[in-house]
């Protein structure tokens, strides 16, 4: 246990740890190991959280096992309760996993979240990865310790099997809970975890060690591959969209590796080779043709140069509608605001009023001349010359002066009216993100 303590405390510097505890052995031993640390040094901090899932009768007996634990350990316990419902093809065990994750990082507070994983769960997920047809970023595995835009999530029993974890907690006097759902053959990782694992450690015993060092050495290859692949992926972004004339030209190997690094970057879904290779056959078409490809929710869009990862928004309704000052207005899955502008933005606009009126059901052939332009334009020339995409028109208003009045700008892009009241600029943001 000492040395187990030693090993996480060296991973990172002195901080909280937040344990995800169900009651299995696993997590049991990870809140163990993480107050072993804390020995050794006291400027760790462990906490424990459990999840109630409500997806079973047992839970209850789950949660009080938790508490006695944590309270014959000393250890606060936060219990948050999930709200799990699974989306279109979604199972609820997925989505309860998606829940928990999201549920654990919350609760560790910006601090290290600590995991009980073992090296039983690293061959499964191996095994579960190349059934999948995973590349080396898939065949990696899991890491002692992994970074994100979540935060720092460690799993220090990444080197010891299930039974030496048993016979630990045996040792040290601790009970466990066991999970009956492990036990069942209806899910994928079940299917590893009862029948095909155990055939093979009868006939190969070291198999999980095995597994775990070519997981191992397929994350080194992946890290040595994003030595070449992250430079270039920094070099082809710009705004958040793959400028599709900086993937790497003549190397059709390197050019899709780039392409799924920005596709799963974006999404936090590894993609397909099937949907990477689609996408980088339409990046090597005319700029013009359409792309839609579904990706973890999002769409893969392109226009011009450009590849987006775009979120399906419901637009505005067709129509028109008033806008004041100091109000925001939710039409579709956009808000609308105006805010103070400034002369030398080219989407600000004067406002000779403090209301304005958003104008959906306007022709692409209106003519407008922008203020910082010398000639006049259709709305649909406008679209073209200021690279406003097709899936972002729908959302763009023109800005008028009243019902059937004056235009004042095209959305947030192009400001019209340069004189005659003060300075304002539209804002259009997702409703939820807002």
């Amino acid at each position: 246990m000492e040395r187990l303590g030693r090993s996480l405390a060296a991973l990172i510097p002195p901080q909280s740890l937040t344990v995800g505890l169900s009651g299995g052995p696993d997590s049991t031993l990870a809140l163990l190991v993480a107050l072993a640390a804390a020995r050794q040094d006291p400027r760790f901090l462990v906490r424990a959280v459990h999840c109630i899932h409500g997806l079973d009768r047992s839970d209850d007996h789950w949660l009080r096992h938790c508490q006695s634990l944590c309270a014959r350990l000393g250890v606060p316990l936060t219990t948050p309760r999930l709200r799990i419902v699974p989306g279109r093809g979604e199972s609820p065990e997925e989505r309860s996993r998606l829940e928990r994750y999201q549920a654990l990082h919350d609760a560790s507070g910006g601090g290290a979240l600590v995991l009980g994983h073992h090296r039983g769960d690293q061959a499964e997920g191996l095994l579960l990865a190349l059934s999948r047809g995973s590349g080396p970023r898939g065949l990696g595995g899991m890491g002692s310790i992994t970074t994100d835009a979540r935060g720092i999530l460690l799993r220090p029993l990444l080197g010891l099997g299930k039974r030496e974890i048993e016979d630990l907690l045996e040792a040290l006097g601790f009970t466990y809970l066991f999970d009956e759902s492990n036990a069942g053959g209806g899910f994928a990782r079940n299917f590893w975890r009862q029948q095909a694992l155990p055939l093979l450690r009868q006939r190969y015993p070291g198999i999980e060690r095995c597994l775990a060092r070519s997981a191992s050495l397929c994350a080194m290859e992946h890290d040595l591959a994003w030595r070449v692949v992250g430079p270039c992926l920094g070099r082809a972004q710009e705004g958040g969209a793959l400028l599709i004339s900086r993937l790497p030209r003549g190397d059709r190997t390197l050019a899709l590796a780039v392409l799924r690094a920005f596709l799963e970057q974006g999404s936090g879904v590894i993609p397909s080779l099937a949907l990477c290779e689609q996408a980088l056959s339409c990046c090597e078409g005319p700029p013009d043709q359409a792309v839609r490809l579904s990706l973890g929710g999002l769409l893969v869009r392109r226009f011009r140069d450009r590849l987006c990862l775009v979120r399906p928004l419901q637009p505005p309704p067709r129509g028109g509608f008033p806008l004041r000052q100091g109000e925001s207005l939710c039409l579709g899955d956009y808000r609308y605001a105006l805010e103070v502008g400034e002369e030398g933005d080219p989407a600000a606009f004067c406002c000779p009023q403090g209301e304005v009126w958003l104008d959906f059901a306007y022709l692409g052939s209106e003519i407008i001349r922008p203020r910082l332009r010398a000639h006049r334009r259709s709305v649909k020339k406008l679209y073209v010359e200021l690279g406003i995409a097709p899936w972002e028109r729908p959302a763009l208003p023109l800005v008028r002066d009243g019902e059937g009045g004056e235009v004042l700008a095209l959305g947030d892009r192009a400001g019209v009216r340069g004189a005659g009241g003060e300075w304002r600029r539209l804002v259009i943001g997702e409703s939820t993100y807002f």
